[in-house]
């Protein structure tokens, strides 16, 4: 176990200090049994560091809202949860549960529904200075707009699109923000 893991460590070094006259004189079943208990070893030390590294995973998976909940503002978090899976070794993959996974890939689509709901007026799946267009042209009359493209564009969500939306929409696509409130 982990638990004689410093004393294998210790045994393994003082091993590696003998001179080669003095590692022939140990058993070669001896030898070979340290060598199967520093293998051992190691693979628990790597067990371990899987199943932490999968845990930190899960975590932030766990600490996500669920998909009815989920405003654009979680897209970060939804990201770094998904960045960090994709960090993983297979065999950390292979400790996240299907139920964690399938829930961060929910939130992953309901974050491009939500894309797609708000700020993205021309529909291209882009969020960009074109919509920003769209929404400033709306604002002093140039562009009629029904209820569907109306309710894309009023990102500030309070009724009227005016040159706000229009300047909300431009900083969320250069960057500048990254969801809207």
């Amino acid at each position: 176990s982990l638990n004689d893991q410093a004393q294998v460590e210790k045994i393994k070094g003082d091993f590696e200090a003998l001179n080669d006259a003095q590692k022939a004189q140990i058993p070669k079943e001896l030898t070979a049994k340290l060598e199967q208990a520093v293998t051992k070893i190691n693979q628990l030390v790597q067990q371990k560091n899987d199943k932490e590294a999968a845990d930190a995973v899960t975590k932030l998976i766990d600490a996500l809202p669920g998909a009815d909940s989920l405003q654009l503002s979680d897209k970060a978090k939804v990201e770094e949860a998904r960045a960090a899976y994709a960090d993983l070794t297979d065999a950390q993959k292979a400790l996240i549960a299907s139920e964690k996974l399938e829930k961060l890939t929910a939130l992953e689509n309901e974050i491009r529904k939500l894309l797609t709901e708000c700020g993205d007026v021309n529909g291209d799946g882009n969020i960009d200075s074109l919509d920003a267009l769209i929404a400033l042209r709306y604002s002093v009359g140039l562009e009629n707009l029904d209820e569907e493209h109306f309710l894309k564009v009023d990102v500030t969500k309070d009724g009227v699109v005016d040159s706000i939306d229009a300047l909300d929409i431009l900083r969320y696509s250069v960057g500048l923000i990254d969801c809207f409130d």
